[in-house]
């Protein structure tokens, strides 16, 4: 049984982005039993992927905010042991960051990443112990899949990417109608939302066909946004406060969705659900959603009108 540890611990988008890769590892190697660090924010997200035999979890985003409160807790020591409890025949480091490559020089074995010249912070790559080059022009997912099969010793598959999540059902503690699409707003900058009066312009049109919106949120800003949205339309539900994991029981069983630049966007794509994303300042040949019933529109220019007509399309010609 040869172990492997993988190393991405956020953002959401991003940890997908590497589930495909993994599918390639396994399906190439049966017998690879895989490791991941995951911020502990984001651990329901590997939950989902079939593949990922355990999570290790880590909180560098809470404990910079109080690191002599959490060292006197001893909660970076509990995490350092269990990093370093395994010997690995592969470390992989696909995130590329200085903090990432920092652990993966701690865990003991043999460490992969992206060479100086391929890689998101440049001083990362010095602490791995092989450095492979790969084309910064490519989307993120064949990114890491090359990354994979370099390390492994593989030919890179010419197949689309395999995600390999769960779909399970889970039983919610609200009820939510049979059919539904869902609205994904929220996002982490200004320049990447579309205006709200497009939201409700674009629900009410799904009201005329007696089809009812879920719409989300995950802070204060976006809890603001969703009431005013809401309180404009005549179909649309908030959803209570929820996990990810029951966020990801809702998508996969919704009959389509609009999402703009965000992790649940990419973690739909992920499920291969119908969807229109609304891209604007992102590059989307890099990291765009990718996977089948998938749309991209332009955030800035495109019109509810087109927005629903495309995502009818989708949903009465998806493909499996």
């Amino acid at each position: 049984m040869k172990k492997i540890l993988v190393i991405k611990v956020s953002s959401m988008g991003d940890i997908v982005h590497a589930f495909p890769a993994l599918y390639d590892a396994k399906k190439k190697m049966s017998d690879l039993e895989c490791h991941w660090v995951v911020e502990e924010s984001f651990q329901d997200i590997t939950r989902l992927n079939k593949d990922i035999d355990l999570c290790i979890k880590v909180a560098m985003r809470r404990w910079k905010n109080n690191i002599v409160d959490n060292y006197r807790k001893g909660e970076y020591g509990d995490f350092l042991r269990r990093l370093k409890k395994e010997n690995y025949d592969y470390i992989i480091d696909p995130q590329g960051l200085l903090k990432s490559s920092i652990l993966a020089l701690i865990a003991k074995g043999p460490s992969y990443g992206f060479d100086m010249k391929s890689i998101r912070e440049p001083l990362a790559s010095v602490f791995y112990n092989n450095k492979i080059k790969v084309s910064k022009s490519l989307h993120a997912i064949t990114r890491i899949r090359k990354l994979f099969a370099h390390a492994l010793n593989y030919e890179l598959p010419d197949d689309e990417p395999c995600y390999n999540l769960t779909t399970e059902q889970l039983k919610l503690n609200f009820i939510v109608p049979s059919e539904y699409v869902i609205f994904l707003h929220g996002t982490s900058r200004s320049n990447k939302c579309w205006d709200e009066k497009k939201w409700v312009e674009l629900s009410n049109i799904f009201a005329k066909d007696n089809i009812p919106v879920l719409i989300f949120y995950s802070n204060l800003e976006e809890y603001q946004r969703t009431s005013r949205i809401v309180s404009r339309s005549s179909n649309m539900t908030c959803v209570p406060k929820c996990s990810l994991w029951e966020i990801a029981c809702l998508i996969r069983n919704a009959n389509g969705l609009v999402g703009l630049d965000t992790g649940l966007t990419h973690l739909a794509a992920a499920y291969d659900m119908p969807m229109v994303s609304l891209y604007g300042p992102t590059n989307i040949e890099l990291i765009g959603t990718l996977g089948n019933n998938q749309l991209h529109k332009d955030l800035y220019t495109v019109t509810p009108d087109e927005v629903y007509i495309t995502l009818n399309s989708l949903m009465n010609n998806k493909s499996d």
